[in-house]
């Protein structure tokens, strides 16, 4: 069991570091109205963060530095290529971890009179937070694009995943697997447009007021990620390798693949990182197994030689 002392130099150590990312945000952004939502939540965070060093001070616990290089390259890499409305959401998930510490910490430590007025006043803060938070969710609507296109490569992995390791156990020829794999991810690509948009064409015909996507733009989206998810799978048959070698090399770059397209379904979604890509991964070998399986059968029992 952690100590006190550890759990509030921790709890510290995240607010600093999100005090830091706000000011940069703020410092980079060229929206004024999310330059001055990201700046209140800079001095909020400042303010939590010098709460929990005054609870370390009245302790006289030691306040600690942590290296946050590599966490903030990721924070700035999202803005960069995914915006700043998916940015938020991976932030709403660093507060997440956050809140859940503050929670453990407050039922597993005494605390003085003095703290627990600290600590409370820090709890209306992400309160406050979480208000503004939601505020600049609110003024970007990139977002909806981003879960079609994560959505849609999610399923174009998986299913010419199965579709092509399946060919593959059956047909000798990278060529014909290709070919095959190539039809599956098209049909795919298809259906997946045409279901998202009808789904987002339905949702805005009844009146649904979160839907603020364009149905077309939702089905383009949604056919060229599932087709780009189709590229993985699909790539060592392009290539020409055949065979049992196909087979793990196209399993393996999906995988891969498959664990961050999962892991940003997991954050768009609020779910566990751990758990959703867990389970992508389970889902999809099981399935890969059983087409697999099927390949095989088909080459042996009916004597398929190409």
């Amino acid at each position: 069991m952690l100590s006190k002392e550890v759990y509030i130099q921790s709890l510290q150590q995240d607010e600093d570091f999100h005090a830091q990312v706000y000011n940069i945000l703020s410092q980079r952004e060229k929206n004024q109205n999310v330059k001055n939502v990201l700046l209140r939540l800079y001095k909020i965070e400042v303010l939590h963060s010098s709460i929990l060093k005054s609870i370390l001070k009245i302790n006289g616990f030691k306040v600690r530095k942590r290296n946050n290089t590599l966490r903030m390259l990721l924070i700035l890499t999202s803005r960069k290529f995914f915006g700043i409305a998916f940015t938020m959401k991976l932030m709403e998930y660093n507060k997440i971890i956050t809140n859940e510490k503050l929670n453990v910490a407050m039922k597993q430590f005494s605390f003085s009179i003095k703290e627990e007025e600290l600590l409370k006043k820090m709890v209306r803060g992400e309160r406050a937070e979480d208000v503004l938070g939601n505020m600049l969710l609110s003024m970007n609507n990139v977002l909806n694009n981003i879960r079609d296109v994560v959505f849609g490569m999610n399923d174009g992995l998986v299913e010419v995943l199965a579709a092509t390791v399946g060919f593959s156990a059956a047909l000798r020829s990278p060529t014909l697997v290709l070919i095959a794999g190539l039809l599956v991810a098209i049909s795919g690509a298809l259906s997946m447009s045409s279901g998202a948009y009808l789904s987002t064409k339905y949702e805005r015909d009844i009146g649904n007021t979160k839907v603020k996507r364009s149905p077309h733009l939702s089905a383009l989206w949604t056919g060229i990620a599932y087709l780009l998810g189709a590229f993985f799978p699909i790539l060592p048959f392009a290539l020409g390798v055949s065979g049992a070698y196909g087979i793990v090399f196209s399993i393996l770059s999906t995988i891969l693949v498959l664990a961050i397209a999962s892991s940003i379904i997991a954050i768009l979604s609020d779910q566990s990182v751990a758990k959703r890509v867990t389970e992508s991964i389970i889902l999809s070998l099981g399935a890969a197994s059983v087409t697999i399986l099927l390949g095989f059968y088909a080459r042996y029992a009916l004597h398929i030689t190409i």
